[in-house]
């Protein structure tokens, strides 16, 4: 293992990591596998090693959608995706 491997390790344990469910796959920006109230509408789309509902992509407030309908996470970049991500984890939801 190299020393590079070992630093991006090391930065991975400080970071909060999502929770895992049965299904092995969650969002990345609500962590959660399913929206109860609109599961048969909001599948997880994945692309990239980025999993997300549509749902959150449109209410984050740092995300807009670049692409067209057929590139990315419908029409949201993985990029931009990340950018927002690495955003959102600084922040402190007002309600939790």
């Amino acid at each position: 293992m190299s020393s590079t491997s070992s630093e991006e390790e090391a930065g991975l344990s400080r970071r909060k990591r999502p929770r895992s469910t049965s299904r092995g796959q969650i969002c990345h920006l609500c962590h959660q596998s399913e929206l109860p109230e609109f599961e048969a509408h909001q599948p997880l789309i994945a692309v990239d090693n980025l999993v997300a509902h549509y749902f959150c992509l449109l209410f984050s407030s740092g995300l807009g959608q670049s692409g067209q309908e057929s590139e990315g996470l419908h029409g949201f970049l993985p990029s931009e995706v990340r950018k927002e991500l690495k955003r959102g984890a600084r922040l402190k939801c007002v309600y939790c």
